[in-house]
């Protein structure tokens, strides 16, 4: 592999795993916020960490790790300065995986973008963004136990939930989860999801209405490594199967996550109109 691909596919990976370790911070409703973690609170250290914000937002609007090493990706966080509308600082606790005893707090720096205009100057250059609204993805889990299978619990399998909302929300795309009540349990056994009955599946995905539908098979969440089979649907067909094997579950949810929005993106990403609100269209008919 060339240096240059060797190095471009290494950023990309490093930007996808800082995105992750951030995601609960920018992964909120409001658009261009995005908080990342700081060296201090000083002038010196606040561009670095500027333009490690913005792109992550150019990330999250396209679903693009690799947006960031376009041309266009390199003028934007060049000129970050420009599109910061205001910024804050809080203390918190350290992102995981980069705290220890002695440094378990965190400088965060609290961005807000003009997104607007960053998603204009994005498909001005051709760069295809999601829809306003993200897309949304709904997720079914069965974990296979050694006596039984079940359907995923928030609480229990904590960590799935949040290594699934994470890496999908770093790159856009919200991530629901079923409510499971008795409405989901009568429609849906835990076996059909294990099995990959795309049927029952979509009957009882309709009404949350997503764009998109996940179905994962997790065998021993307790196990160091799993093996997870996963299959992605549209309301009316199965787009993808595929399997992870012997794998630490936040690497199998990565590669499938990355796996999912490259469908997504192919389905759901655009160029808008951006003239289209000033044009006015006028037919004449006789």
């Amino acid at each position: 592999m060339p240096v240059k691909t060797m190095y471009r596919w290494g950023l990309m990976v490093g930007l996808l795993a800082a995105l992750a370790a951030i995601a609960p911070a920018y992964a909120a409703a409001v658009p261009g916020q995005i908080e990342v973690p700081v060296a201090d609170e000083s002038e010196a250290a606040r561009p670095p960490a500027v333009a490690k914000a913005i792109s992550a937002l150019m990330v999250r609007l396209t679903g693009r790790p690799d947006v960031v090493d376009l041309p266009v990706g390199e003028q934007i966080r060049a000129q970050a300065s420009s599109y910061l509308q205001g910024f804050s600082y809080r203390q918190g606790p350290a992102a995981r995986g980069q705290s220890d005893a002695n440094n378990a707090e965190q400088t965060w720096l609290n961005t807000r973008f003009d997104a607007s205009r960053l998603r204009d100057v994005l498909v001005r250059r051709g760069v295809k963004v999601w829809p306003e609204r993200p897309p949304r993805l709904l997720v079914w889990v069965a974990i296979e136990g050694e006596a039984q299978r079940r359907f995923s619990d928030e609480q229990a399998d904590a960590q799935l939930h949040r290594a699934l909302r994470e890496q999908a929300s770093a790159l856009g795309v919200q991530v629901l989860f079923p409510l499971l009540d008795l409405e989901d349990r009568q429609a849906l056994r835990p076996a059909d999801v294990a099995a990959g009955f795309a049927q029952p599946i979509q009957a009882a995905s309709a009404r949350y209405a997503p764009e998109r539908i996940l179905s994962v098979r997790i065998n021993d969440l307790n196990a160091e490594r799993v093996t997870g089979r996963w299959m992605l649907m549209s309301d009316e067909t199965v787009l993808q199967r595929w399997r992870t094997a012997n794998a630490a579950l936040d690497v199998s949810v990565e590669q499938s996550a990355q796996r999912v929005v490259a469908q997504l993106r192919q389905d759901l990403a655009y160029l808008p109109d951006l003239f289209a609100s000033g044009r006015l269209q006028i037919v004449v008919a006789g």
